[in-house]
């Protein structure tokens, strides 16, 4: 809470500073989740889709708060029923995209003869709406000024009784680095035949579009009774489910139930069978792995977790049967799967940088090598499978720009010429970034290090080269 401020226009003065702040590098995707999950928790269902292009650089800070702000909102005057945040790509050039943010709910509504008050400065619809939970109403306010900060604009179709779809616009720049096409799925990923088991039409839809961006062959099902049909169905014409995913809170029975149920059956003692959890459910883990399941997943689903759970049970057979003994693949143990198994070179002279990036990389699971100077990353490059380099400039016998040009140039004896390399950089001038993307280099990280900005920058990239 913001005390001591005279009127709402310092308050607006003050959120335009804090949008601007491009260092800013809190996890926005992450505090949506849990605040919109948060609503999952007292008997309400979100949903939200991505349906846009990756490739386009957002300002965080800005994105985030108007967000939060209208989700926020939504959480608060929806008592149950169903949240939505949608993204949709609405225009792009070559440089751009303007994309449209929407968060729909099942709420009360807003009266039309009222729907002038909003945007405006300290305005609630209703008095008694202040003491029920609390605010002035200016988060749509500061939520207008940053739209049209972002070059879009804001506004809301809502009708009283059944509820509202605030929206706003915003332009992005493009990222040229990522590809346009999604990358080629593996063969024995896409041959992977899904069935999804859940009576919510909501959660259902969004597991489905998931799905579709994957490009994999699905089939859904509401009930116990027809997904055992379905089952039977898949494995008498010869094209059979090898994955079955079911929701934990079921109409008929709980998610539990039926995944023993088909694990019981002969036909199917094989199956993979992924549970999805709600978020605070401790300790399952076991009894799961005892009663046959593969994996379970917590809600609301993260989209790489998703697609590395089912790449993971698609290349191996049954994991709760074949390997009775292992872990159950959880949230968890994916993120710390990914983070074990990305090796990163970091070339830096300086030993007190290297200790501290070091502890940052490694307490963070990640595995960190170290070269001294650029002569040394080459010889280690062309010995060592790596999947992202952090690279000084200034270092002795061989700097940063001219190792970069080597591990680049076809003639180095490198394993891997195209790997993603970040800048260490002592200038965030913007002649100085120009200069380490025209040596080669992808990226740029100007010290000294932050570590959440640290961490950032390699799940992108290293995410981007495991792919």
């Amino acid at each position: 809470m913001l005390h001591g401020i005279a009127d709402d226009q310092a308050l607006l003065h003050l959120a335009r500073e804090v949008a601007t702040d491009l260092d800013e590098r809190v996890a926005g995707r992450e505090r949506v989740d849990r605040l919109v999950g948060h609503g999952v928790a007292e008997g309400r269902h979100h949903r939200m889709e991505r349906p846009v292009s990756d490739a386009a650089l957002v300002v965080p800070g800005r994105l985030r708060q108007v967000l939060l702000n209208l989700a926020g909102n939504a959480i608060k005057f929806t008592e149950k029923g169903s949240i939505t945040i949608h993204a949709d790509l609405v225009k792009t050039s070559e440089t751009h995209v303007t994309v449209k943010f929407s968060v729909e709910d099942t709420g009360p509504g807003i009266p039309e003869q009222k729907l002038d008050r909003l945007f405006k400065s300290f305005s609630q619809i209703e008095d008694s709406t202040n003491w029920n939970h609390g605010g002035t109403g200016l988060g749509l306010v500061i939520s207008k000024s940053i739209a049209e900060l972002m070059g879009g604009s804001i506004g809301v179709v809502t009708t009283e009784g059944k509820g509202s779809r605030f929206w706003f616009t915003a332009v992005f720049e493009k990222d040229e680095s990522l590809p346009d096409d999604e990358c080629e799925k593996p063969v024995f990923l896409l041959s992977t035949r899904i069935l999804v088991v859940e009576d919510n039409e909501t959660h259902r839809q969004i597991i489905s579009e998931l799905l579709k961006t994957f490009k994999l062959s699905y089939d859904e099902a509401k009930t116990e009774t027809e997904a055992i049909d379905k089952l039977k169905t898949a494995s008498q014409s010869g094209n059979p489910f090898s994955i079955v995913i079911i929701d934990n809170v079921l109409k008929d029975n709980d998610g539990k139930h039926l995944g023993r149920k088909i694990k019981s059956d002969a036909d199917f003692k094989d199956m993979n069978i992924i549970l999805l959890t709600e978020k605070g459910e401790r300790r399952i883990g076991a009894d799961l792995r005892e009663n046959g399941f593969s994996a379970y997943l917590t809600k609301p689903l993260k989209r790489d977790q998703f697609h590395d759970c089912l790449t993971e049970l698609s290349q191996s057979p049954s994991r709760a049967i074949k390997k009775h003994k292992s872990p159950i693949i959880s949230s968890h143990s994916i993120v710390e799967t990914q983070q074990q198994n990305i090796s990163i070179l970091l070339v830096e002279d300086n030993r007190v940088n290297q200790m501290v990036t070091q502890k940052i990389l490694t307490k963070n699971g990640y595995q960190v090598d170290i070269a001294n100077n650029g002569i040394e990353a080459i010889r280690l490059l062309g010995k060592k499978q790596y999947h992202l380099v952090l690279m000084d400039i200034l270092m002795p016998e061989m700097g940063g720009y001219e190792t970069t040009q080597k591990i680049r140039s076809p003639e180095t004896h490198v394993i891997d010429h195209d790997l993603p390399i970040i800048a260490l950089t002592a200038s965030a001038l913007a002649e100085d970034k120009e200069k380490c993307l025209s040596a080669g280099m992808n990226d740029y990280i100007a010290k000294p290090v932050k570590p959440q900005e640290l961490i950032d920058k390699v799940k992108k990239w290293s995410w981007k080269n495991q792919t």
